[in-house]
């Protein structure tokens, strides 16, 4: 009888141990984003594209600016920086309307 009782106390800590561990783990992560959402960064990550294994595009908002940031594994380049109030759209759109003229001027 004491060795199905003593098999039965493991089998329940070791239940015990299995529902701690997620918990704990949840509970360090709930933690850790309440810290980093604490801390007020004047750097805001709007959005990040990969254009490769080591290659991104980076949007940051700094102290309400917008800037596009080329990050390579060597070096960090700031492609652009967005003053007005145009959305990003739009300013793709006057870019490619530009280098449709260019391209119609070199072919003539």
């Amino acid at each position: 009888m004491s060795d199905a009782s003593s098999l039965w106390k493991m089998f329940l800590s070791l239940s015990v141990v299995l529902v701690l561990i997620p918990l704990l783990l949840f509970a360090y992560k709930k933690l850790q984003s309440l810290q980093l959402g604490s801390s007020r960064s004047m750097i805001k990550i709007l959005s990040v594209q990969s254009l490769g294994t080591k290659e991104k595009l980076i949007m940051v908002e700094v102290e309400g600016q917008k800037l596009l940031l080329g990050v390579t594994a060597g070096s960090i380049t700031k492609l652009k920086e967005f003053n007005d109030s145009k959305s990003f759209d739009a300013l793709l759109e006057e870019e490619n309307a530009h280098q449709n003229t260019v391209n119609e001027s070199d072919n003539a």
